[in-house]
């Protein structure tokens, strides 16, 4: 019954999109402060195991924008477009299955085994706030998801400046 009710929420929550600018930039605050968590919390846990000496990140300014820019174009647009343009978020079950792929595969993307458990999971969490935000209406935006991309990007665009500094 308790995890009847959770998913309930989750696709309550997820169907839900933001209805204007201050909304959308709250979501993006809340999207980096969630991926920001998750982040600390895994490069504790790799810290206590002796992972983290091994992670070097030194990025530049355009770096930080242009990775966290593409990567949503090649993780979030790419996997959840064509899926939320033409079905919608009728099928929640199919977009959170999509999102795992798409976030195994990101997480891969980053290196090492250790990064399916750091980014990997990130991912996944940002998948979430992009299908929260995409355009469900027929207006233009919808086959670019302008506004979650935005949302998302900016999000991860943060992450990756606060990460490289931690980091670097």
């Amino acid at each position: 019954k308790y995890f009847r009710s959770a998913w309930d929420l989750l696709k309550s929550w997820l169907r839900q999109e933001p209805s204007d600018f201050t909304e959308c930039f709250w979501m993006s605050l809340n999207c980096w402060l969630a991926i920001t968590a998750w982040s600390f919390i895994s490069l504790c846990i790799l810290q206590m195991t002796g992972v983290l000496a091994k992670i070097s990140l030194r990025m530049n300014p355009l770096e930080i924008f242009s990775a966290a820019f593409m990567e949503e174009l090649m993780f979030r647009l790419a996997f959840l477009g064509p899926f939320i343009f033409f079905w919608g978020k009728r099928n929640i079950g199919l977009l959170l299955t999509i999102s795992f792929i798409s976030s195994v595969l990101f997480g891969f993307a980053h290196g090492h085994l250790y990064n399916l458990f750091i980014q990997g999971i990130g991912g996944f969490i940002i998948c979430l706030f992009f299908i929260k935000a995409c355009e469900t209406d027929y207006t233009p935006s919808r086959i670019f998801q302008y506004r979650a991309l935005m949302i998302t990007a900016f999000a991860h665009t943060l992450h990756n400046a606060i990460s490289a500094r931690m980091l670097g």
